[in-house]
């Protein structure tokens, strides 16, 4: 479940707010709206990645409102997909691995030796299912827009979260591979249930995605 409750959120020379609204767990909500009402700011503050001037987020029942960013237990698909440029395909792939606390995710480290292997084992299924096998050890610049959106895709899902968040997530795939990637999303959803919320400005996502669509005003 996501739930804001009367947020108001840090835009640096604006407020964006008071938003309240809910998604039920396990649904798929579209956010949509014209473009300066909030929406990436909603979202990037549910993630922790702006700051909250009042109100709640709660997550699964938990205020996550002062959590660390790394402690909320979601997979976030930025508009723009922000890989580490330093680090190569794999690399960002397994950012989430490395960053997280652990709770959530049922191992303490991954510096065991069979912690490690499985992450490694994850990180090779999720290339196939992206196409990216080939691409593993490139560097972001050396990639497409497209093949950094599809990094950005993966490295949400290998955390398999509860919650995930998706900033325009298919915007730089052409038709054929969008397709693909909107099927990945089908069928991760049905084998890892989770509750999603996502942000496009494509009318006909509504009719393919949706449960519920969250309208933001000008």
């Amino acid at each position: 479940m996501i739930q804001l409750e009367t947020l108001i959120v840090d835009a640096g020379k604006q407020q964006i707010g008071p938003v309240t609204f809910q998604v039920p767990e396990g649904k798929h909500a579209m956010m949509v709206g014209p473009s300066g009402a909030g929406k990436t700011t909603i979202v990037e503050a549910i993630a922790g990645l702006r700051r909250v001037i009042r109100g709640r987020i709660l997550l699964g029942r938990v205020d996550v409102t002062a959590f660390h960013p790394a402690d909320r237990a979601l997979g976030l698909v930025p508009q723009d997909a922000v890989l580490m440029p330093t680090q190569t395909v794999r690399e960002n792939l397994l950012f989430g691995v490395r960053v997280s606390s652990g709770k959530w995710l049922g191992w303490r480290t991954p510096r065991t030796q069979r912690g490690w292997m499985h992450w490694q084992e994850r990180v090779c299924e999720m290339s196939d299912q992206l196409f990216l096998s080939d691409l593993l050890e490139r560097s972001p610049d050396e990639l497409s827009g497209g093949q950094k959106q599809r990094v950005a895709l993966g490295r949400a899902l290998m955390m398999r979260p509860s919650v995930l968040l998706l900033d325009e997530p298919f915007a730089a795939l052409d038709a054929a591979m969008r397709s693909r990637m909107e099927s990945l999303l089908d069928e991760h959803r049905q084998r890892h249930p989770c509750t999603i919320l996502h942000i496009s400005h494509d009318h006909d996502d509504r009719g393919r995605f949706g449960d519920l669509v969250i309208e933001l005003p000008a």
